[in-house]
């Protein structure tokens, strides 16, 4: 809005709130969920979180998910941290079951060796976080170059590829929304 950068990268979710003051493009990536939990419980998947403690980092998405999942529940306990790392560190010391993040936040935790005691068990069903390029809104000729280079990288392959080498594990999220994006 400063016009101090054309062009936005960011993990921006594509909110219509957004889309008042900035043009956004479609979504060039999409953040999936998954379960984490301290490796002492018996939970095995998500809906085993019912009943336990769960927290995540204040003002999240997963938070407000996680918030929201226990109050439809009518049990269990929501705990809000600072940070990421706090979230993670309460897993690991067994002040929290479970919690929410998403899946490339999670496997890296895990793989870190920094949190001992934490494993993923499952997706978490939620609606993935679709997150779009950015720049000024009145800027329709960048915006519809981004969409077709956001396009043209999943046809070609290259989307795939750089989810191969930058992730690593299991199949990038599909961009599209059924009945919308074909």
């Amino acid at each position: 809005m400063s016009g101090r950068v054309d062009v936005g990268v960011a993990s921006t979710s594509d909110t219509l709130e957004r889309a008042k003051t900035i043009g956004v493009t479609i979504p060039y990536y999409a953040f999936e969920n998954s379960v984490v939990v301290n490796d002492k419980t018996d939970i095995t998947s998500w809906e085993g979180m019912k009943g336990k403690t769960v927290g995540a980092t204040a003002g999240t998405y997963e938070a407000i998910w996680l918030e929201g999942q226990i109050k439809e529940w009518g049990e269990g306990t929501f705990r809000p941290y600072q940070t990421q790392a706090d979230v993670f560190l309460a897993l690991s010391q067994g002040q929290l079951d479970a919690t929410v993040g998403t899946t490339e936040v999670a496997n890296a935790n895990v793989k870190s060796g920094k949190f001992a005691g934490i494993k993923i068990v499952d997706k978490a069903p939620m609606v993935p976080d679709y997150v779009s390029l950015f720049t000024m809104r009145q800027e329709y000729g960048l915006i519809n170059y981004m969409n077709l280079f956001i396009n043209q990288q999943v046809r070609t392959g290259r989307y795939a590829e750089l989810y191969a080498k930058w992730v690593g594990e299991g199949e990038p999220a599909n961009l599209t929304v059924q009945g919308v994006y074909r």
